[in-house]
């Protein structure tokens, strides 16, 4: 009940309606999830012919987001509503589009060595198991370190940047294009290596039978033809860390309309590195359908004023240039403790 709560700008935001793909930008501790689940159960109330589809990234924020909606929406409604994370989706469409076994071939842990993706990202970048491929990242991985620059981790963020932007017919592009958004910038000459090594890195899990985020978005883009608009309206969490193919999935699951498609994210907590435009993948998004809120509701003042600062000292080397998420300044809770 205390995590439902909400405040008269929440509820403004629950109750209005919008035209077309809507962008809520909120500070932490705002209420995003909050009016992400009201929104749901209000369009649930009107028994649309298909289902709501909230969508996370996170499997952990989709299991909670999943208890709140069994503890606030009323139970002859709940079945319009389903709470799934974008990885379970696409393995979800990929069961229908396949006649493999998906769940043994596009998972993020291995069927035969219960392997972790991020074990096995680690045997391969470390070249353990007689894998020699990333041999090729070697001379820059020690550039990253002799700068105190985790290259292991830098590396695998770049990765993620390539496959959310280009498809594999275009990655050629890399070798020349812009590439804002790193605190240390990556050089033009390392880049034939870095796709090398990226080469390398999707046989490596090809071959033990593992996928993770972006393998997956990518498969799924296969069958990008046959997929239908399965839902009346989605709402994403957490949409700062959705990439490129993630949100033009995203469109193709929803017909344009009224209250389509409700994205909530904070640019500040973006955990990723990928590629993001929501114009090139097709969810245009002008300033009458973007909100913000900017108060935080669920932490002090002491402890806002510490977070913030840190970002404030940084945020230009850390912040891809980016137009389509504005970056709030927290209006700071009316509480304090030390």
């Amino acid at each position: 009940d205390w995590m439902l709560f909400t405040h008269p700008k929440q509820q403004e935001i629950i109750d209005e309606d919008f035209s077309g793909p809507t962008l809520l930008n909120g500070v932490s501790g705002s209420g995003k999830t909050c009016i992400v689940v009201k929104r749901a159960i209000r369009h649930a109330m009107k028994k649309p012919k298909k289902s709501i589809l909230i969508l996370t990234l996170n499997r952990s924020l989709s299991h909670l987001i999943l208890k709140l909606i069994d503890n606030a929406c009323p139970k002859e409604v709940r079945g319009y509503i389903d709470v799934i994370s974008f990885f379970e989706l696409c393995q979800d469409f990929l069961d229908i589009y396949e006649t493999s076994d998906v769940r043994k071939l596009y998972d993020d842990v291995t069927w035969k060595l219960d392997e972790h993706i991020d074990e096995v990202w680690r045997e391969y970048y470390r070249c353990w198991t007689n894998n020699d491929d990333a041999k090729v990242l070697f001379e820059i991985h020690k550039h990253f370190n002799s700068r105190e620059i985790i290259g292991e981790k830098y590396l695998k963020d770049e990765f993620d940047w390539i496959r959310s932007r280009f498809s594999k017919i275009e990655r050629n592009l890399y070798l020349n294009v812009e590439r804002s958004g790193r605190v240390y910038p990556i050089l033009k000459e390392w880049r034939e290596s870095i796709l090398k090594g990226l080469e390398g890195w999707e046989l490596k899990m090809s071959d033990v039978g593992i996928i993770d985020y972006l393998g997956l978005s990518s498969k799924l883009m296969d069958h990008f033809d046959e997929m239908k608009d399965e839902f009346s309206h989605i709402l994403v969490d957490e949409v700062q860390d959705f990439g490129h193919i993630e949100l033009k999935i995203i469109r193709k699951l929803t017909k344009e309309g009224q209250n389509d498609i409700f994205m909530a994210g904070d640019e500040i907590q973006k955990a990723s590195a990928k590629f993001r435009s929501f114009n090139m993948s097709g969810l245009k998004l002008p300033s009458s359908r973007n909100r913000t809120i900017n108060r935080n509701y669920r932490n002090s003042r002491e402890i806002l004023e510490a977070a913030f600062s840190i970002f404030d000292n940084n945020y230009n080397s850390l912040i891809d240039n980016n137009d389509e998420f504005e970056i709030l300044k927290p209006e700071y809770a009316n509480f304090s403790f030390p």
